[in-house]
């Protein structure tokens, strides 16, 4: 009796995974936390259907510090959406001291001083 609960359950949570990709698409971390299903059975899932050509990455999505780096998958035979080109070195630092100048200026401090792990309430520099 269990594992009929449990095979009704795991069904269930997998029509809402393909349910999700054909309405609106998403990323794995949003499929699996809208079906209810472990992270790492969501991916192998998506990746399993990627691979098959059912589904493809309709765009790439910026992740928590701001890079492109998040696909999201939607049904769909068209090739994938390129990825972005990631950021160069140069642009890194360049945003990197521009927060610092803005910091120093905010605060009346030579930049000199300024190490923006000293303020933690201003690392969102890199989500811009």
């Amino acid at each position: 009796m269990a594992n009929i609960r449990n095979h009704l359950a795991a069904s269930t949570a997998y029509a809402e995974a393909i349910a999700i990709l054909t309405t609106s698409g998403g990323t794995v971390q949003e499929i699996s936390v809208h079906a209810g299903l472990q992270y790492a059975t969501t991916r192998k899932l998506i990746y399993a259907l990627h691979r098959r050509g059912v589904i493809r990455v309709a765009l790439w999505r910026k992740d928590a510090i701001g890079r492109r780096r998040l696909p999201v998958y939607a049904f769909g035979t068209a090739p994938d959406a390129a990825q972005p080109p990631g950021m160069t070195l140069a642009e890194r630092v360049e945003r990197y001291e521009a927060k610092r100048r803005e910091i120093a200026q905010r605060f009346g401090v030579p930049m000199r001083g300024v190490r923006l792990r000293d303020y933690p309430e201003e690392k969102s520099y890199a989500a811009r």
